[in-house]
């Protein structure tokens, strides 16, 4: 009676499950991953837009003028002050 080689390796079936297995765990995470991304560059903008009112609101204490907007005519003729 001969014993029976056994052979130390997976099976097609076993590989196929583990490969099913992996792809299924990424599908569930790359959309957590997406929002993950899009949140931090929504973050990022946010951040950006509030750099710049901040930079502008100095400007306007330090110079007395809004950036873009029209300021008044620095001719004294042309104002309409009541001087």
């Amino acid at each position: 009676m001969r014993p029976t080689a056994r052979r130390s390796g997976f099976t097609l079936v076993e590989i196929m499950i583990v490969i099913g297995i992996i792809a299924l765990l990424m599908g569930l995470l790359l959309p957590a991953v997406l929002r993950a991304r899009e949140s931090g560059r929504r973050t990022a903008c946010t951040n950006n837009q509030y750099q710049l009112a901040f930079a502008v609101q100095r400007h306007a204490d330090s110079s007395g003028a809004l950036v873009g907007w029209r300021n008044p005519s620095p001719n004294p003729a042309n104002r309409s002050s009541g001087t």
